[in-house]
């Protein structure tokens, strides 16, 4: 079922060309938060480069500088947006930190983020657990994230010292402090921005087939979870993880968790299925009673994996072997069809990655020609 039709269904989505090395559920026992509703979002502003950062960003960008060195005008601006519940996003805070603050240690240049979804409270503990000494903005309301029409966190924009945003890249990746300093290097010397990186190009697309990014022969993205309506096994280690992405409106998404739970019991030994909704725990708790669901069933009101993968379209499901690779994607019939033929295939070790996505596994990244920090 398309997304599109909902109204209610949140419009942004998260985006990064980097993905954790492994699956990582975060389990929260508080009750699960009402969503908050999501703001329109302008997406005329920062898909590339050419653009100018709002005035929201400059205006602490500008105030911090004055702080540190009165007088001095900035001639590069670095703004990384983060969610302070992302390891990984933490993780580039840290790394900024470490290349670009405490190593470049330049007048004239600015770094701050912004928290998306995040309250002063939980930035003040992200600040003084992480070291972290640039300013950092609480975006509770996401109102700078929807400003700057960003597909997701982490995403780094860098800007000369007019706001004119100069390179754009979405998610991290460690080593990409390299480019980062490349670009600032360039601005500080007033020269032209190195070559292929944080392009227009370098934003991933939806792939049109799978309605959703693709994601096969890469690392398995982060999957927070707030609550859980049926918990975990014990152990999942060394299984395949199936992760159903859901939603109780979706007749479709109905149909195929219903038929997994009559067919998933055939291979607790290898993998452990999960279900993922973004709507309020209630409403899927009321639904799961009702069909006398089993298998794990998870809440993430924020939606930040399943916006991660771009998915115009649900049902639809990644499966990860035991090494954290995606090895196979599309809607989960596709494997539970036939009395799980597919899905047997797969656990038995095959993997249906297409040829191109296995020689971009292989392919190294390109490196920027002018780099001035080694990768960590």
């Amino acid at each position: 079922m398309n997304r599109a039709g909902k109204q209610t269904k949140k419009t942004w989505i998260l985006s990064s060309v980097a993905i954790a090395a492994s699956l990582a559920v975060t389990i929260n026992a508080a009750p699960t938060p009402e969503p908050t509703p999501t703001p329109d979002i302008d997406r005329t502003f920062v898909t590339g480069t050419g653009a100018t950062l709002p005035e929201e960003l400059q205006q602490p960008a500008l105030a911090d500088l004055e702080k540190r060195h009165p007088g001095q005008k900035p001639k590069a601006i670095l703004v990384q947006l983060v969610d302070c519940d992302s390891d990984r996003c933490v993780q580039s805070l840290r790394n900024i930190q470490k290349f670009i603050v405490d190593e470049l240690q330049d007048e004239n240049v600015v770094v701050l983020a912004v928290a998306v979804n995040s309250t002063a409270d939980q930035v003040a503990k992200l600040t003084a657990s992480s070291g972290i000494t640039f300013p950092v903005i609480a975006d509770k309301d996401r109102k700078l994230f929807s400003k700057m029409a960003s597909e997701g966190v982490p995403r780094t924009l860098i800007a000369d010292g007019d706001g004119l945003v100069v390179y754009t890249n979405s998610g991290y990746v460690p080593g990409r402090e390299a480019e980062f300093r490349a670009t600032i290097d360039a601005l500080l010397a007033g020269t032209g921005i190195p070559t292929g990186i944080g392009d227009a190009t370098s934003e991933p697309q939806p792939d049109e087939d799978l309605m959703a990014r693709d994601v096969r022969g890469q690392q398995a993205p982060e999957v927070p979870v707030e609550t859980w309506i049926n918990p975990l096994p014990a152990s999942i280690e060394g299984k395949y993880k199936l992760i159903d992405f859901w939603a109780t409106w979706c007749g479709p998404c109905r149909a195929s968790l219903e038929y997994s739970e009559t067919i998933h019991h055939q291979f607790d030994d290898k993998l452990v299925t999960m279900a993922i909704s973004d709507e309020p725990a209630a409403v899927v708790q009321e639904y799961v009673t009702k069909a006398k669901l089993k298998q794990p069933i998870g809440i993430d009101t924020r939606g930040r994996a399943n916006n991660f993968l771009q998915i115009r379209s649900i049902p639809h499901a990644i499966l990860i072997n035991p090494k954290g690779i995606v090895v196979w994607q599309g809607h989960p019939m596709e494997l539970w069809g036939e009395e799980g033929k597919m899905m047997r295939e797969a656990l038995g070790g095959k993997e249906f990655i297409p040829v191109r996505n296995r020689k971009k596994a292989t392919e190294p990244s390109p490196s920027p020609k002018t780099p001035s920090a080694s990768p960590p």
